[in-house]
């Protein structure tokens, strides 16, 4: 378990994402949370959407595109979002 600090911190830090990801398309949204917050394969994030796994990696991306933009002054966030979806390049 984490110290309270680190905790709180955690909580913190998913505050405002939460506050981000609601400025987002709720598809891109869907599927980024899955994917990136959830650890989903693309492919169950495809299955879970019914789209095909070339549209559920569209979403993930751009919805990290959108994001990036939104926290780019939150080195944090930022950091979080920097790791790259499955099948990209």
């Amino acid at each position: 378990l984490p110290d309270p600090e680190t905790a709180l911190n955690d909580q913190r830090r998913l505050r405002r994402l939460e506050r981000h990801l609601g400025k987002i398309h709720p598809r891109k949204r869907v599927a980024f949370v899955l994917h990136v917050i959830e650890g989903r394969s693309i492919e169950e994030v495809a299955a879970l959407t019914r789209v095909s796994k070339t549209a559920a990696k569209s979403r993930v991306f751009f919805a990290r595109r959108e994001l990036m933009k939104l926290v780019r002054h939150d080195p944090e966030l930022k950091d979080l979002l920097t790791g790259k979806c499955e099948g990209e390049s």
